[in-house]
């Protein structure tokens, strides 16, 4: 890749990351609002306050998985020195897992 596709990767990069990081925002807001206080006990709002969670972070993990692997096309993690995009890219990985057992304790909520 040229450097200014590499810049455009990484600018595209950086703005869906800001994209992830806001909808996780809201959708822990959202936990926060109709999982953990007395609302979960009104069951329209906690069914559709649990879909609204999960179609949240199902997006955010969509976004975050997506462009972790456009940024992670031709650099090999394991070797060479640990730079700062490499950093990003495992932290990316972690974060997706994070997402996913959200989304299995959101999900584990409706049985």
């Amino acid at each position: 890749m040229t450097s200014k596709e590499n810049d455009i990767v990484v600018d595209g990069y950086l703005k869906s990351t800001k994209n992830v990081c806001l909808c996780t925002v809201i959708a822990i807001f959202f936990i926060i609002m109709f999982v953990l206080t007395p609302l979960k006990n009104i069951l329209i709002a906690s069914v559709l306050s649990k879909l609204i969670i999960l179609s949240i972070l199902g997006y955010a993990l969509y976004i975050n998985y997506n462009s972790t692997q456009i940024v992670s096309r031709g650099i090999n993690l394991f070797s060479g020195p640990l730079d700062n995009i490499k950093t990003n890219i495992i932290c990316s990985h972690v974060f997706s897992f994070f997402i996913v057992i959200l989304i299995l304790t959101i999900l584990r909520q409706f049985i």
